[in-house]
């Protein structure tokens, strides 16, 4: 499975956690003013991949919820800070 940001990269999640936020390390960029360094991660799970939000000012959100943790099913659309990101197979 993979995350496509924008329909431009796609991004395999090959780790059992990959991060997505405005760090220079994070797996997966997240660039913006209220984006923490680290805003959520992606968490490899039987079946599947778990979306965790790390807090901060911005929510992040599943098909426009927000949410802290949720089961990803392809074609859920993250938004974090305004990025736009879908969660893929491969």
């Amino acid at each position: 499975r993979q995350m496509c940001i924008r329909d431009r990269m796609n991004v395999p999640l090959l780790k059992d956690e990959t991060t997505l936020g405005s760090s220079p390390g994070a797996d997966i960029p997240a660039k913006g003013f209220l984006v923490k360094a680290v805003q959520a991660k992606v968490v490899r799970a039987a079946g599947g991949h778990h979306l965790i939000s790390l807090g901060g000012w911005r929510a992040v959100k599943v098909n426009g919820r927000k949410v802290s943790d949720a089961m990803l099913k392809p074609g859920d659309v993250i938004t974090i800070a305004g990025r736009i990101f879908t969660y893929k197979q491969a």
